[in-house]
């Protein structure tokens, strides 16, 4: 054995011909016996299973090349093969969704489980793969439910010049050819309603909340309700983790290794590695494998009934026991489109409380879009309430209303608010929380734009004269009188709208007025907080897309403020430079006021 680990025969040296697949068509049954790794030789033959169509396992061929000790983690051996058969040489290599698929030696008459394919290269489909080896997927149905870990992204394996030389030899590549490092494989996640004319910055939101390396595609829904027979779940078969039921299906698809009595395991690496967790374990029926020639092969399924609670999610796979049963979080809509005269209500049910953020802002993107039967400009006014625990058992609540206006997408323009605002509720540093329901008690669209773009601004000093400035020079205390005029979209007569504010008497530093539509800020961007209960506050305080604000900021902080709340939603702003007579920082010469 070399010393990076990798053992390879010399016949193996001159490319690798696949054996033709053995006799045995569907994989052992019972709980598996593993074969330690020390005891896999380079050159041995074993036998995998996976599904490409429909849900019967299908046998592929794998030669074991070698053993990379410790290769994925102190004490965690990788196994790499190579593996062939009619449908892995039809796409390339391994495609998206196999990550799980169990292979086999036999050994001694015994078929033992060598491991769960879940290791690739990153540059594309490829035949040479990483295994998870048996016994540390094994060792998952001993794991309690107290302990947790910390969600780490997308694991990865580097490798050495000198495998890579190997790994190059054997398979006939160049080593130009052979990646530096085997990656956690891509998982396919199916979410409902996530089709071509979806805005990339949506599929952005549900991609980064995953934190793992996926391939998202437009699904099947099905309700937390449906079950599914638990002897549908079989090594070699599909396996699909779902984040939440409903309108929002949400689940990564794979495939299960083992199953022993009430628990199976899948994937052969983490969906996000967050040690204890919540998730419904389903079954799946694979259409067919995609083959996309951007971004990989992977399995298109359909998520089907549940069949347990997935309860584990560790390093070496996630672990399902069939005997749990599944507490869920509503979250529901009621969407009303004047284009349309239509009204939809809406139901998703969220597993875990991390997730009702992106559920709820995609559920009500989701309901906006079919409800309106449209992607378009639009208005609209909404209402929500969410409501959850602390540690200690007790409640809150919080509710929200506001207005969105956009000339390219409402329904974005009406949900992007909700998810920064309920992040910021659950990641805050405060108070251990959870979401107990979430609802958007109404949401009211039209095609129709309805809002007020901030035109000229004339200021007056203590009751002077109004006039349009770029800059004023005031004495502290001074009175600063707002006269902003409102253009609305279409162009009907403007609006005048006054505000005052008051320089302090202890001004010593110029600055700066800015008068600003909204919260002046980026939307659902909240203020600090010293507890839990001050957020709460802090958030039903904070300016509405319907408001003009004016702020006086001196130097570093904000000598006062004015707003006044329209009938529709204010955009744009205005800056004047604000010079303090004597004061520093005043920038030299500035206008004179009469």
């Amino acid at each position: 054995m070399r010393a990076m680990g990798l053992v390879l025969g010399g016949a193996l040296l001159t490319g690798l011909v696949p054996a033709a697949v053995t006799a045995q068509t569907a994989p052992p049954a019972g709980c598996p016996t593993p074969i330690p790794t020390a005891e896999l030789t380079s050159g041995m033959m074993g036998t995998g299973y996976t599904v490409s169509r429909g849900k019967v396992p299908q046998p592929f061929d794998a030669e074991i090349l070698g053993i990379y000790p410790d290769g994925i983690l102190p004490g965690r051996d990788l196994v790499i093969a190579e593996v062939h058969s009619a449908a892995i040489d039809k796409v390339g290599g391994v495609w998206a969704g196999m990550s799980g698929s169990p292979v086999y030696v036999t050994d001694g008459g015994i078929d033992k489980l060598v491991g769960a394919v879940a290791w690739s290269f990153s540059f594309g489909p490829s035949h040479v793969i990483g295994l998870t080896p048996a016994q540390d997927m094994l060792d998952l149905l001993d794991y309690g439910v107290t302990s947790a870990t910390s969600g780490s992204g997308a694991p990865k394996v580097a490798l050495t010049t000198a495998m890579r030389k190997d790994v190059a030899a054997a398979t006939g590549r160049s080593l130009a050819r052979v990646g530096d490092s085997l990656v956690q494989m891509t998982m396919p996640v199916s979410v409902t309603g996530l089709g071509p004319r979806t805005p990339a910055r949506v599929r952005r939101v549900l991609s980064k909340h995953l934190n793992a390396p996926v391939r998202l595609y437009a699904g099947s829904s099905v309700s937390s309700g449906e079950q599914a027979a638990a002897d549908e779940m079989v090594p070699g078969g599909n396996f699909a983790a779902a984040l939440s039921y409903g309108d929002i299906t949400f689940a990564g698809v794979g495939t299960t290794t083992l199953v022993c009595d009430d628990a199976a395991v899948a994937f052969g690496h983490p969906f996000f590695f967050d040690g204890k967790t919540t998730l419904g374990a389903n079954a799946a029926d694979a259409i067919t494998v995609w083959e996309d020639p951007v971004f990989g092969p992977f399995k298109l399924a359909t998520i089907e009934g549940g069949v347990g609670v997935v309860d584990q999610d560790r390093f070496a796979g996630i672990r399902a026991d069939f005997s749990q049963q599944l507490d869920s979080i509503p979250v529901t809509s009621r969407t009303i489109a004047e284009n349309t005269d239509r009204t939809s209500s809406g139901r998703s049910d969220v597993l875990l409380s991390e997730w009702v953020p992106v559920i709820a802002f995609y559920q009500e993107y989701y309901d906006i879009v079919s409800t309106m039967d449209q992607f378009s400009e639009g208005s609209s006014e909404f209402r929500w309430v969410a409501k959850g625990t602390k540690a200690n058992g007790s409640p809150w609540r919080l509710e929200r209303a506001n207005m969105g206006a956009s000339g390219y997408d409402i329904a974005y323009e009406s949900v992007h608010e909700l998810i920064h605002i309920l992040d910021r509720l659950y990641y805050q540093d405060y108070e251990d929380i959870e979401f107990t329901s979430f609802d958007f008690e109404e949401v009211t669209v039209r095609d129709e734009i309805r809002q007020y773009k901030i035109g000229k601004v004339l200021v007056a000093v203590n009751g002077g004269r109004f006039r349009g400035r770029e800059a004023v020079r005031v004495r502290p205390g001074a009175r600063l009188e707002l006269k902003v005029v409102l253009r609305p979209y279409d162009e009907s007569p403007a609006k005048n709208v006054r505000m005052s504010l008051r320089v302090p008497r202890t001004a010593k530093r110029s600055g700066e007025l800015a008068v600003f539509g909204g919260p002046g800020q980026h939307t659902g961007v909240v203020g600090p907080a010293e507890s839990f209960d001050e957020l709460l506050e802090v958030i039903k305080s904070h300016p509405k897309n319907n408001e003009a604000g004016a702020k006086l900021r001196l130097g570093r902080g904000t000598a006062d403020r004015a707003r006044v709340t329209m009938d529709q939603v204010v955009k744009g702003g205005r800056s004047i430079r604000v010079f303090i007579k004597g004061a520093r920082g005043s920038g030299g010469r500035a206008p004179r006021v009469k």
